[in-house]
């Protein structure tokens, strides 16, 4: 396995290395880059892509989450425009030289197996195609998560011989510093929570979109707070450049949201925006939304998680119904997690109820599916400022026997300092008041 850090030139240095590798003749390897999600696998293998073409070698770029699930590889051909399988196709045209079949976002597969799990089938078919010829060589991403986490995908890989692995791992403090300074910031007086943070080179280029003075630019403490600055930035932008003309770009937001939330996926139709195009393709020349063929996406899916819980919120939505009206699939994972953040940081003074109330309903809510649970107590687990009303929805399952996830709830309290913290100060406010 190889492990590549990224900043600067590196994702220049990565795909240089990745074309030699799949290029050489002597080489029989196929790659699969894997990291954690924003850590920069689709923009290592879109230069990959660049490069392999600069090379004249015959290749077939796929992204995989912008395709509806399907069941043959020649229906994946049919969404393409190509006459038949995306292999047969490559093979055709390469005509016995060395030729590159490159498949980004494979998680997507796993989002979608509860819905339709003979997509799967018809990747492993095309996996299958693709080894039927001699010269072709595979170049797939996938989030380490589901490496780890998906028995399906992981065995599908492993079938395929994908064990050749480029790791693209987080930046260093150093780095980070370095690029921050080369914004024009001092980068000393980041904190250790914001260096975590952008350790993420998504998270870095979302502080490096946004122009900020010297009294904003250190002022974030979360993802959400970096993607709120991107979001009242964009829409000075555009109301600029539509020359003052009333627009209502969050509308068009809004509609794509509901969509792919409907149905599941990370792309809508154009024919969403009807009526509204011109707003839509303004929001693409402000890279907000990127547009392939006749469908739209956000740049990136954690902006739609983003984007999708802004307005979930804003309508107060509440969890538990949401889910229940559906099929509780992998696709509502990071939906909740987004949810639940999103409540948080608009109910800290716990005077609106919402986020305390689906906390609690989800928790004990019997319709709730497990995999929905579990993604409650990890985010339990990572606050870093629990308070005493989060303690007491936890506390209160700890004394009944029959509730099913008292285990869960020791492991959110043994696995964080911090909620060690709140317990004690909890505690010896418990200890002076009795004394008192």
């Amino acid at each position: 396995m190889y492990r590549y850090q990224l900043y600067g030139t590196s994702y220049l240095f990565v795909s240089f290395a990745l074309t030699g590798q799949l290029t050489k003749p002597d080489n029989p390897h196929d790659i699969l880059i894997t990291g954690e999600a924003g850590s920069g696998k689709s923009c290592v293998f879109q230069q990959a892509v660049e490069k392999l073409i600069e090379t004249g070698a015959p290749l077939l770029a796929l992204r995989l989450d912008l395709l509806d699930p399907v069941l043959l590889p020649r229906d994946i051909g049919q969404q393409r425009d190509l006459p038949g399988s995306p292999v047969q196709v490559l093979a055709d045209i390469a005509q016995g030289q060395c030729c590159i079949l490159a498949l980004d976002q494979l998680d997507a597969v796993s989002l979608s197996f509860d819905r339709t799990p003979k997509f799967l089938h018809c990747i492993d078919l095309l996996l299958e195609e693709a080894h039927a010829y001699p010269h072709m060589r595979l170049l797939v991403t996938c989030r380490q998560f589901y490496l780890e986490h998906d028995e399906q995908i992981r065995q599908c890989l492993l079938t395929h011989g994908l064990e050749h692995h480029v790791m693209i791992e987080r930046l260093t403090d150093k780095q980070i510093r370095q690029l921050v300074a080369d914004m024009g910031w001092d980068a000393e007086r980041l904190s250790e929570k914001q260096l975590e943070l952008l350790s993420y080179p998504l998270h870095l280029s979302l502080l490096a979109r946004v122009p900020c003075t010297s009294a904003t630019v250190f002022d974030f403490r979360t993802a959400n707070d970096l993607y709120q600055r991107l979001w009242t930035h964009k829409d000075r932008v555009l109301r600029r450049r539509l020359h003052g003309q009333p627009i209502n770009w969050v509308s068009v937001m809004d509609t794509l949201c509901d969509y792919m939330s409907d149905h599941q996926i990370l792309f809508a139709p154009e024919s969403v925006a009807y009526g509204r195009e011109f707003v839509a393709e303004a929001m693409v020349s402000e890279q907000i939304l990127i547009k392939t063929g006749k469908r739209y996406a956000f740049f990136h899916e954690s902006f739609f998680d983003y984007a999708f819980a802004y307005q979930f919120v804003s309508k107060q939505r509440e969890l538990v119904p949401f889910l229940l009206e559906g099929e509780q699939s992998l696709f509502r994972r990071d939906q909740v997690r987004q949810v639940l953040l999103q409540e948080r940081a608009e109910d800290l003074s716990m005077n609106d109820p919402r986020y305390l109330s689906d906390l609690r309903n989800l928790l004990t809510d019997g319709g709730i599916r497990s995999h929905i649970k579990q993604v409650v107590f990890a985010l339990l687990a990572e606050l870093e400022d629990p308070v005493e009303e989060e303690w007491q929805t936890l506390a209160a399952h700890l004394d009944d026997p029959v509730y099913p996830y008292q285990r869960d709830i020791w492991n959110v309290l043994h696995r964080s300092v911090s909620w060690f913290r709140l317990l004690d100060s909890l505690e010896r406010r418990s200890r002076n008041q009795a004394a008192s």
